[in-house]
């Protein structure tokens, strides 16, 4: 399964908002894969298994944000010390961003101009460690 490197970020922040029902559908189902059977993934930058079903993607692009987030998942895939199409168990990456992203200013670098910031659970969990 291919993951964009944002996404990892995402899926941990998704809970139940979305673009349309059939992907809030489609994530949820998604996530909780995920975190039960913590298959190895593929992280790379740019459209990925989840985009092909979000309303936003046509033609292999993103219509909506583009280069936006493609530029965050080369960032994130800096940060972890990567490459664009390494192969990790699913909880094995997400432990690479708990011990790479600390403060609420790293996860500002990545989530800042995030439309959905206000309902993410993973951005939230960092405004928390500041109260």
């Amino acid at each position: 399964m291919k993951i964009r490197a944002h996404h990892l970020f995402c899926i941990q922040g998704f809970q139940g908002h979305g673009y349309s029902n059939s992907f809030v559908n489609y994530l949820r189902d998604l996530k909780k894969m995920l975190y039960n059977d913590n298959p190895v993934i593929c992280i790379i930058y740019g459209c990925d298994d989840l985009c092909e079903n979000c309303p936003n993607f046509a033609n292999g692009i993103c219509t909506k944000y583009g280069s936006e987030v493609d530029d965050m998942d080369k960032d994130i895939i800096n940060m972890l010390g990567i490459s664009a199409g390494s192969n990790l168990r699913y909880k094995d990456a997400l432990n690479k961003i708990s011990e790479k992203y600390r403060t609420l200013d790293d996860i500002d670098k990545i989530c800042g101009k995030c439309r959905w910031k206000k309902v993410c659970l993973f951005y939230l969990s960092y405004i928390n460690q500041l109260y």
